[in-house]
């Protein structure tokens, strides 16, 4: 990855973790990674809340979006911002499923 991408990336998550905090105080809401396209056309932002939350802090989120590409993009000094998007990170579930499923084989194998 371009090292000038790595810092907007890092950059855009201390950011945008600022706004969630701002507009979200209330909700545990977790900025895992942030992906920003090559040629900044999108970036797509992972996040981590409580399970039962997800569907409806994804959307409000959303939601926001537009401002804060607005509000961010002033504060920078950048030809074109990325357009957001925040998706919810379920890697963690598919580690524990995978986790799971490997140590359900091995005591198959065991038998």
């Amino acid at each position: 990855m371009d090292i000038r991408l790595n810092q907007f990336n890092g950059y855009l998550k201390e950011l945008l973790s600022q706004k969630i905090f701002e507009e979200f105080c209330d909700e545990q809401i977790f900025i895992n990674l942030v992906s920003t396209s090559p040629d900044f056309s999108s970036a797509e932002v992972y996040i981590r809340t409580l399970p039962e939350k997800n569907l409806e802090i994804i959307e409000r989120l959303n939601t926001y979006a537009n401002k804060w590409q607005r509000e961010i993009f002033k504060t920078m000094r950048i030809k074109r911002f990325p357009k957001l998007k925040f998706l919810y990170d379920d890697f963690e579930d598919r580690e524990r499923k995978l986790i799971k499923l490997l140590e359900e084989n091995k005591e198959e194998k065991k038998k």
